[in-house]
């Protein structure tokens, strides 16, 4: 008896699987093939948080950012239909890589560390101040 309720589970998950939006799905796949991920956020196009994997204040803090940016960037580039491809658009920053997936509904929007240089040190962008150097 027990193996037939373990196929009755299974065929309970595939079934939940099916009712999810295929904005979750891009949101599993992208966590499973990158493993720098900060944060990945699944929000709807009003900015409503769906689904996070970190903290719920600093999610909110880069919806609110990022969000009027996604309508400009779809409003430019419109829908893109690409099938079967997961595509990001990534804005890169000193502190952060923000990567963001356009879906009909939702938007997701993964934050991670900013790649490495050929050294292993962070790629920084922009000038850089250098320190006068004193004389006495």
């Amino acid at each position: 008896m027990e193996p037939e309720e373990k196929l009755i589970m299974e065929g309970e998950e595939e079934d939940e699987l099916e009712d999810e939006p295929p904005s979750v799905y891009v949101m599993k796949k992208t966590l499973a093939k990158n493993p720098n991920l900060r944060l990945l956020i699944l929000t709807t196009r009003d900015g409503i948080i769906v689904r996070t994997t970190g903290e719920e204040k600093y999610a909110k803090k880069v919806t609110s950012l990022l969000v009027p940016l996604c309508d400009k960037a779809n409003a430019v580039f419109g829908e893109l239909e690409l099938k079967d491809q997961i595509s990001f658009f990534i804005i890169k920053t000193t502190e952060n890589d923000y990567m963001i997936h356009f879906d009909p509904n939702f938007f997701v929007i993964g934050v991670q560390k900013p790649g490495l240089n050929d050294i292993g040190n962070p790629i920084i962008y922009g000038k850089r101040k250098r320190k006068k150097r004193k004389y006495i």
